[in-house]
């Protein structure tokens, strides 16, 4: 007579198998999640370190935007004052008018290209 606790009937071969399958299935999706999740980390770096170089990039380019027309308002400055120096020896400010103007030109010249400046100087850090 055959063992009983070795005996498997059809319907318990069947649901071994199943659950044999179910849980292959169940390895090799958790396999594939890992190899997902891994190119998900790989591409969160990658857009990570992307929008690093951009945002350094992209302040440094404005860092120097700002140094550059700060160094034109100065030179403008520069050159107003040397106009006015030059108007002096010419006939001592017979026009007023041209005066002040120049003065006021020089002023602000001079005020945007300190504050272009130090805009880049705290832009800097």
């Amino acid at each position: 007579m055959p063992d009983i606790s070795t005996t498997k009937t059809p319907a318990q071969k069947a649901a071994v198998t199943v659950a044999k399958a179910a849980f292959a299935a169940k390895r090799a999706r958790s396999t594939l999640d890992r190899t997902a999740a891994k190119r998900g980390r790989f591409m969160g770096a990658l857009l990570a370190g992307g929008k690093t170089i951009v945002v350094s990039f992209a302040r440094t380019m404005y860092v120097l935007w700002l140094q550059v027309t700060g160094l034109i308002f100065v030179m403008f400055a520069v050159m107003a004052a040397s106009a006015l120096v030059m108007q002096y020896k010419k006939d001592h400010f017979a026009d007023r008018h041209r005066l002040y103007i120049t003065i006021i030109f020089i002023g602000v010249c001079s005020w945007f290209g300190l504050v272009s400046f130090f805009r880049a100087k705290k832009k800097r850090k």
